[in-house]
């Protein structure tokens, strides 16, 4: 099976100004592994300048399943921002 790409996007979460660099990358594909066999990869990568986190959906979770995950995500990091904006 050849690599396939449904999804890739990159959006850089800096302004273009800053010194510092951050990221998110959200993917799905199917994608050649060290062993040679292709398996469907999906997920969402954060990163800056130091660290960075990837949330795949698992082997045994549905789209659903890390659709949900996602949009709990979402909804927290939501709320994060409202509350440091409601401190100044």
């Amino acid at each position: 099976m050849a690599e396939t790409v449904r999804y890739n996007r990159r959006q850089w979460l800096n302004d273009p100004s800053s010194e510092s660099t951050g990221s998110v990358v959200c993917f799905s594909g199917d994608v050649k592994r060290r062993d040679g066999k292709t398996t469907s990869e999906d997920f969402v990568e954060i990163a800056d300048c130091v660290m960075k986190v990837r949330l795949h959906r698992l082997p045994d979770e549905t789209v659903e399943q890390f659709v949900k995950k996602l949009e709990r995500l979402t909804e927290e990091v939501s709320r994060y921002c409202d509350y440091l904006m409601r401190g100044k």
